[in-house]
């Protein structure tokens, strides 16, 4: 799938792959922060529904910008993989409650 851009369907982050993350530097800096606050907001949209469905507050103890900062690096780790599949892996790493390692490596 091609970087987003201002005319993307609704959820189009989650179906983006993770090297959208890489890609989106070779853009401008307008549409750079317009692909990053998508990605952010699908992620916190993830968490939340994942909170929703789950009952609790998966994250409770962290920061958002440790969940950006990991699948962040989850991505740069495994470009194929969709950033769904990151935030999916970041929640499981959250459930357990301890510290967020890089992008799921210490």
């Amino acid at each position: 799938m091609p970087a987003l851009a201002v005319n993307t369907p609704m959820g189009s982050a989650a179906l983006a792959s993770c090297s959208t993350i890489d890609e989106m530097n070779k853009h401008g800096e307008a549409t750079r922060e317009l692909i990053r606050e998508s990605i952010d907001a699908w992620i916190d949209g993830f968490v939340s529904g994942f909170n929703l469905a789950h009952g609790g507050n998966v994250a409770e103890h962290y920061f958002e910008i440790e969940l950006y900062d990991w699948v962040d690096q989850y991505c740069r780790a495994h470009p194929d993989d969709k950033i769904a599949g990151a935030a999916e892996q970041m929640v499981v790493q959250m459930k357990t409650g301890a510290p967020l390692m890089r992008g799921g490596h210490p």
